[in-house]
């Protein structure tokens, strides 16, 4: 047998032949006791499940988070409703507090609120409406149906709070359901209304709520004709009953508007005349050569002192510091414009 003949391989210098070996890969990492090399347990590396256990314990909850429902009560009694109304969109923790219809803790925290900070709104909810409910209906703003802002007008006779053109889609006058939609006047008897005065024509119109009108047509045709003196006098009474809720609630409103109107003009004079004080301060700083720091007429004309004069919101401390160097950035770019036009008419 001839020898086979070995294969030359050049090999470069300096450099070794790669060999490829079978190697052994561990499909799982060997658990190592870490107590010995003082490393927590929780961040050692073992499995999936620990991974997720792992970061999920870094994502811990806010602290208020986990208040007992009792430590959450106390702090909700010293809020207004208002603030009551926002806390209630936090999350869903605090929608779960808040938003229960049928817990008597819940609606106790919502009338405390509103026994001790709506002066004027001390009437029970209406039939049918929950303390949260009723709060709602007072103190936000804009209309319930099509979302358009700043409307404050309550329809307490619907128990809503809308907008004119909301008003017309949804209500009927009495003259409409009468005489062209053909329905007795006594499906009317039971039912609260909306007074509109027209000075134009000095004509007062009954408005009743459209769908109420549909159902309460719909009760009248299954009454019997033998029950429908009964009915009618149960339906006068009821009415009767209503339309004083309204009125007292009417009222009750108006006086907490006017309140409400003399308790930010109150705070609008305070913070003008914390304004007034603070400027005055600031006219009187001296620089290091002893001269006016600042002009007062500048500091009168800033858009940041004229935004703040007319807001009607409490001043802080912290607010005037945010608000004064807002008035230096305009002063000293006011005084800088002054002083190139003046060396141009200068030169």
């Amino acid at each position: 047998m001839q020898k086979q003949k070995k294969r030359k391989t050049s090999a470069t210098p300096g450099k070794r032949r790669s060999v490829t070996k079978n190697v052994s890969i561990p499909t799982s990492i060997p658990a190592v006791d870490t107590s010995l090399i003082g490393i927590p347990s929780f961040l050692t590396l073992s499995s999936p499940v620990q991974d997720q256990i792992t970061t999920a314990s870094f994502k811990q909850p806010p602290m208020i988070l986990t208040f007992p429902p009792e430590v959450f009560i106390n702090i909700c009694k010293f809020l207004r409703p208002r603030d009551l109304v926002s806390l209630s969109a936090v999350c869903k923790v605090f929608a779960q507090y808040l938003i229960s219809s049928s817990s008597t803790t819940t609606q106790q925290i919502w009338k405390e609120a509103r026994t001790l900070h709506l002066r004027f709104l001390q009437m029970d909810p209406p039939e049918g409406m929950d303390e949260r409910q009723y709060i709602k209906l007072s103190v936000e703003r804009g209309c319930q149906f099509c979302g358009k802002p700043r409307i404050r007008k309550i329809y307490w006779a619907f128990r809503t709070r809308m907008c004119s053109d909301c008003f017309s889609a949804k209500t009927e006058s009495e003259i409409t359901i009468v005489k062209d939609m053909k329905l007795p006047q006594d499906v009317l008897l039971g039912l609260p209304s909306v007074q509109m005065h027209f000075y134009l024509s000095n004509s007062t119109v009954n408005y009743y709520w459209f769908s109420q009108v549909e159902a309460m047509h719909q009760q009248y045709k299954s009454i019997p004709q033998s029950q429908l003196p009964q009915w009618k006098t149960e339906m006068e009474t009821r009415c009767t009953r209503l339309m004083q809720d309204v009125r007292q609630r009417e009222v009750a409103e108006a006086k907490e508007r006017l309140a409400r109107s003399h308790d930010i003009a109150e705070i609008a004079n305070q913070r003008k005349q914390y304004l007034r004080e603070r400027i005055e301060e600031m006219a009187q700083e001296k620089n290091d050569e002893g001269n006016l720091r600042y002009v007062r007429s500048y500091i009168m004309s800033t858009d940041a002192f004229i935004n703040a004069s007319v807001a009607q919101r409490p001043m802080t401390n912290r607010a005037w510091k945010m608000l004064k160097r807002k008035i230096i950035q305009e002063h000293d770019a006011r005084v800088e414009e002054n002083s190139v036009s003046n060396s141009v008419k200068s030169y």
